[in-house]
């Protein structure tokens, strides 16, 4: 069986979908609706953007750190205390829910916020985000991949973006 470049060069790919059930979450979204996040699987360019993400972060800490022990200490403290810190698993994590969340769509502050408060919540988001990506795109119009269930159901399997290797 050999592939089919020429069908492959002709296709329409689009993200892979998926809806998150956030039962945790349902005070914040309006009365009626259901507490669901819904996500796409990240493109080659944002899935690597995240394996750089850890890189960026000591990057930014070692500048603080220089500029710490000579002027602009504002600017070091504020850049301190934005990436001091932070694990890098974690930091993973922020930038796949950062890229890969639609409705709502998430920036960094709020996924941080999000991973603070609702640690197994924004984890279980990370997964359905990288279980897209791990599936690939589908052929014309994003069919997702189903529902994913509520996040008190957080499997502990690895994932086949865990098993893609960000690190």
């Amino acid at each position: 069986m050999s592939f089919d470049l020429e069908q492959f060069r002709r296709a329409s790919l689009s993200a892979r979908t998926a809806d998150v059930k956030v039962p945790e979450l349902a005070a914040w979204f309006a009365d009626g609706s259901e507490p669901v996040f819904k996500v796409r699987g990240l493109t080659g360019e944002e899935f690597y953007a995240v394996r750089e993400a850890v890189g960026k972060m000591k990057d930014l800490q070692s500048i603080a750190s220089r500029l710490l022990s000579g002027q602009g200490e504002a600017i070091a403290e504020a850049i301190e205390e934005h990436f001091g810190g932070v694990p890098e698993e974690l930091a993973r994590r922020v930038e796949i829910v950062v890229s890969g969340t639609v409705e709502p769509k998430l920036d960094r502050q709020m996924a941080l916020k999000l991973f603070k408060y609702f640690a197994t919540s924004a984890h279980f988001i990370a997964d359905a985000i990288l279980r897209a990506t791990g599936e690939g795109a589908v052929s014309g119009e994003p069919k997702g991949c189903g529902e994913i269930p509520a996040s008190d159901t957080t499997s502990t399997l690895p994932t086949c973006g865990e098993n893609a290797s960000l690190s």
